[in-house]
């Protein structure tokens, strides 16, 4: 029989129940039946019982709770991880693109879709040398592939040469998206 898959959390409880306890597994498999019910053992519950008597019987072993290409978060940096080197003993190491961290690194955590998404857009204006929606006159935007230059940008609004219009910054980051930068546009080449 193969060895059960738990999480890290199921894990830490089994083992503190096995070694910090004075219940036999016939015991806990009793409790596991009536349910788990303190904070450190709620994970438990997801297990079903056939798999929690196979994981104290039989074994059990722990899923990788991160794996490459994985976006994590530590120390408030947002990266993704690009290797994971487990050992047999399931330490190891994870590389990601600013962080080396052990596995057993309580301050790594998995970013949220929010800041991923967060993450992907400050990436993509940083490769082309801006800030977040930091826009400068001659760049052109798209909106409905309706090309739209900008003239001037203020704290409050963006103008725009094609028919005076005038755009603020909700309405800009919601409708629009950068067809090209002043500094990238081939219309503005120097003639010769």
């Amino acid at each position: 029989m193969n060895k059960v898959k738990v999480t890290q959390d199921q894990a830490d409880a089994i083992h503190q129940w096995r070694t910090c306890s004075d219940r036999n597994d016939s015991e806990l498999v009793e409790t596991h039946i009536r349910g788990w019910v303190l904070e450190s053992d709620l994970s438990l519950n997801e297990l079903d019982l056939d798999d929690f008597i196979k994981a104290l019987y039989i074994g059990y072993e722990v899923e990788p709770q991160f794996k490459v290409g994985d976006w994590v978060v530590r120390e408030n940096v947002i990266t993704k991880i690009t290797n994971i080197n487990y050992k047999l003993d399931s330490e190891g190491a994870i590389t990601t693109e600013r962080f080396l961290s052990w596995v057993t690194d309580n301050h790594l955590r998995h970013a949220t879709p929010e800041e991923i998404a967060e993450e992907k857009e400050r990436r993509w204006w940083s490769k082309h040398g801006r800030e977040n929606w930091e826009l400068k006159n001659g760049d052109v935007l798209d909106k409905r592939n309706f090309a739209y230059t900008v003239r001037a940008v203020d704290e409050s609004y963006v103008m725009f040469n094609e028919f005076a219009t005038k755009k603020t910054w909700d309405e800009l980051k919601k409708d629009f998206k950068v067809a090209c930068f002043a500094e990238k546009r081939l219309d503005k080449g120097e003639s010769k």
